[in-house]
């Protein structure tokens, strides 16, 4: 409560506070009234009466809309017609029929068919893919690690660098084979292809010193090939794989006949015969994506096995790359302009590994190894799986002829040996212009891994890693499109598959050590290792160009949308009662090319301090000392399904294959190449003769058109190639 004064003087306070608020509002709405009188009258709005009237209604049902009169019947004799659609036979009709004012006479035998139309069906056209896939690895792991106080002195990394690059150099100069670059597939690549398929047949040997390759060329190809001699199986990865890795995972198989783990049975045999995977782990097929993540911090520390290791090497580089295709194929194709058909394979190794002990040069052991295989088989089935399916199905075929017994055999089918059914109708669909299949792969991983380290022991158990590195690019390509009894081609019909693979790896290694403990470093157990394969299911026979067909190209390039019957009841379309014709008015183009490239360095100076090393460390125990155990690989597959097919060909038949395998292995040279000089001018001057003179094709000799191929069903080896 306040007292009287108190509130006397808040009283005033609120009334003075009230006025002056009122005051002020005054002036605001002074404003206000201002600015409303200032507003222009619009007046009141506009209001309109629409009134719609519809003096129309609809009519009764009607089930027929007839947009014009009917014309009058002509004057003059009439004719008997049966109702559409319906056959009638011939009959001799010796009456007379009175439909006219004039009697006509028909002594003569009368036939009026009025079949149904042909339906006009809509088939969709495949599409172009084309994929261009570009990876690059780039690792430098140069490590300079000191442990003791020796006044050892280290050459500069730089100088095997630069040996590195020039061996790169020779590597190139071995890849003698010709490639087929990216075309500007803005117009025909014809003469690309025909280029690089006349240079195959003039490739030679690249004249490297000490360079060991071999050529397969033509027929010849078709197999596996290991180093330039043929084989019956190819060598497994596992079988050479450097044994640092061995040791490292020992459960890990890049073996793809090794059993898999299966949720059906618990193992399993492997892919089948012809499956185009890279098996790299015999692991659960559903790992389990936490495992070795435990709760327990302990269970995931670094454990040091007993003894003493120094790891300068271990490296791996793996480029892997995969194009299973099946876009377009027919058992029937017309060619109106060329073929040209080329499978190329190149694999170059170049090695050197050999390491040194207190300036004492040691030969090392390593692996080399080019693995090829080509392979073209027939779509259908050998002829024993025909004949076991024959008997496994003769009883059922038995019975069920016995239940149909009274009941007969109806249409020319069900007759044994009767003439099969032609197509009945037809589906025509055209792309204009080219029709392009391309994909390119190219893979390059470059590392250099040279270490300088200074060591010395004083634990009872040490581990030292200055390697270890791991590099991989990793590609699959899966493509499967679309199939169709006929594929007319109103240009060239082209087909290029190449593989390129170039491993090199320089592993120079000088290790000195100090103390009277005996000591053996480990030199060499490197891999270099290069595995491609080539294989197609679907053999294509040539033969000449029929009229039919070449009628119908010319129709269908003139802008006919479907074919006659001639070609639609040609007898290569027995059996077929729908038959899918696909036009090409351009080129029908399909290059499917994998490039890859390892470029490894692992040049290691190591001084081994082991003065005092008994005392310093409490015990007698083993050193070891890794300074080789890399490898490069490069694995590449390009399978192709299809069927069987007979190609008619307007023009001329151009096809050739190429197995091209070089390999440059020193084990015993000096620290930084004695004879590097000499090789590198040599590469210098082929690459130049190369990049600056065009090679002189021959005008006169052609390629002859060439045979059906021959039928037998090479094993394809893939026990480790896709």
């Amino acid at each position: 409560m306040l007292d009287k004064t108190t509130e006397i003087i808040a009283h005033m306070v609120g009334i003075f506070h009230i006025t002056l608020e009122e005051e002020r509002m005054r002036d605001i709405y002074e404003d206000f009234a201002a600015l409303r009188l200032a507003e222009a009258d619009l007046g009141s709005l506009l209001n309109i009466t629409v009134i719609v009237k519809a003096p129309y209604s609809p009519d009764g049902f009607s089930p027929y809309t007839n947009y014009r009169d009917i014309a009058p019947p002509a004057e003059g004799p009439g004719f008997f017609f049966q109702p559409f659609g319906y056959f009638m036979p011939q009959i001799p009709l010796p009456m007379q029929i009175f439909l006219a004012p004039d009697a006509i006479f028909l002594p003569a035998h009368l036939t009026i068919e009025m079949a149904a139309a042909r339906p006009l069906l809509i088939l969709e056209p495949p599409g172009s893919v084309a994929t261009a896939t570009y990876q690059y690895a780039w690792l430098e792991d140069n490590d300079d690690f000191e442990l003791g106080r020796s006044d050892h002195v280290f050459e500069d990394t730089a100088a095997y660098t630069e040996t590195l690059k020039q061996y790169h150099t020779v590597g190139q100069a071995l890849e003698a084979a010709p490639r087929l670059e990216m075309p500007d597939f803005s117009a025909s690549v014809r003469d690309d292809a025909l280029a690089t398929t006349q240079a195959v047949a003039l490739t030679e040997a690249a004249p490297i010193t000490g360079a060991s390759i071999e050529i397969q060329r033509g027929e010849a190809t078709q197999g596996t090939f290991e180093n330039g001699q043929a084989v019956d199986t190819v060598t497994k990865l596992d079988d050479v794989m450097p044994a640092y890795f061995r040791a490292k995972n020992p459960d890990v198989t890049l073996d793809p006949d090794a059993e898999e783990t299966s949720e059906d049975n618990g193992t399993s045999t492997g892919p089948e015969e012809g499956d185009s995977s890279f098996v790299l782990s015999n692991a659960p097929v559903d790992p389990d994506p936490f495992a070795g993540l435990g709760d327990n911090p302990a269970s995931a520390q670094f454990a040091v096995d007993p003894g003493h290791l120094a790891l300068a090497g271990g490296n791996m580089m793996i480029n892997e790359a995969g194009i299973t295709l099946g876009w377009l194929d027919a058992p029937v194709i017309s060619v109106m302009g060329d073929v040209i058909t080329l499978d190329l394979i190149s694999q170059v190794n170049v090695m050197v590994s050999y390491g040194s002990v207190n300036g004492t040069i040691e030969a090392s052991a390593s692996t080399s190894v080019n693995s090829a295989v080509m392979a073209r088989i027939s779509s259908a089935p050998p002829p024993e799986e025909i004949t076991v399916e024959a008997e496994g199905t003769a009883g059922e075929e038995g019975s069920d002829a016995s239940a149909e017994g009274d009941a007969g055999e109806t249409g020319p089918d069900a007759t044994a040996g009767g003439p099969l059914s032609l197509p009945s109708n037809w589906a025509v669909t055209r792309i204009e212009g080219d029709l392009l299949t391309v994909n390119f792969v190219e893979q390059y991983s470059f590392m250099t891994d040279h270490d300088r380290a200074d060591i010395t022991f004083s634990s009872s158990n040490t581990y030292i890693g200055l390697g270890d590195n791991t590099v991989a690019n990793i590609t699959q390509l899966f493509e499967l499109g679309f199939g169709y009894d006929l594929i007319i081609i109103g240009g060239n019909m082209i087909s290029v598959n190449q593989i390129f693979q170039l491993n090199v790896m320089i592993d120079i290694d000088n290790v000195t050590w100090s103390g009277s403990m005996a000591f053996s470093p480990s030199f060499g157990d490197n891999l270099v290792f290069n595995g491609a394969s080539i294989t197609a299911t679907g053999l294509d026979s040539y033969a000449e160009m029929q009229d039919n067909f070449a009628n119908a190209a010319d129709q269908l390039g003139d802008g006919a949308i479907t074919v006659g019957g001639d070609v639609a009841r040609d007898s290569a379309f027995e059996g077929i009662d729908l038959l899918r014709v696909l036009y090409i008015d351009g080129d029908h183009t399909m290059i499917n090319s994998i490039r890859q490239t390892n470029v490894m360095g692992d040049s290691d100076q190591v001084h081994m301090a082991l003065d005092n090393f008994e005392a310093a460390t409490g015990a007698e125990a083993s050193v070891s000392l890794v300074s080789g155990s890399n490898a490069a690989i490069n694995l590449a597959a390009i399978d192709l399904y299809g069927t069987d097919s007979t190609v008619h060909v307007g023009g001329e038949v151009y096809s050739d294959a190429l197995i091209y395998q070089a390999e440059l292995i020193d084990t015993g040279a000096n620290p930084l190449g004695v004879n590097l000089s000499q090789l590198t001018s040599e590469a210098v001057a082929f690459l130049a003769e190369g990049m600056l003179t065009t090679p002189d094709l021959p005008d006169t000799e052609e390629i002859a058109p060439t045979p059906a191929p021959d039928t037998t069903s090479p094993d394809v080896m893939q026990t480790m190639l896709a």
